[in-house]
């Protein structure tokens, strides 16, 4: 009887998703291109293609060729990371005007019906 080795996966289903999910919003054609040199190399022909684009199994790479995607995307986000301005300030625009402003003074807080009430008895002056 043989005995089989089971090796163990430096990463696991779940690491290989979200590698996959880095991949999904890489915009740029040529680094695409060069995950699929990777990918082909690793694996071969084991994938497919239609006209939405090339589809292949992450479980069948090897560590290796997860740990040449994972420098190439390494390298690519620290290219747009530099890229970035970090100077954009959020600007706080409020919804709505409140009109009612006198009535807030009066005492508690009035909810939107309330508010309503006093503007339409307001318009009706």
């Amino acid at each position: 009887m043989e005995e089989k080795t089971l090796t163990t996966r430096k990463y696991n289903s779940n690491s290989r998703r979200k590698i996959l999910d880095k991949i999904k919003t890489i915009k740029s054609n040529e680094e695409l291109v060069d995950i699929f040199k990777i990918v082909n190399r690793d694996i071969g022909n084991d994938y497919s293609e239609n006209n939405s684009g090339i589809y292949f199994n992450m479980n069948l790479l090897s560590d290796d060729a997860i740990n040449e995607i994972l420098e190439l995307l390494q390298v690519n986000t620290i290219s747009e990371t530099a890229i970035e301005p970090t100077d954009d300030k959020l600007i706080y625009k409020t919804y709505s005007e409140n009109n009612i402003e006198g009535y807030n003074s009066i005492g508690p807080r009035l909810s939107n019906q309330e508010k309503s009430i006093l503007k339409q008895s307001k318009n009706i002056n």
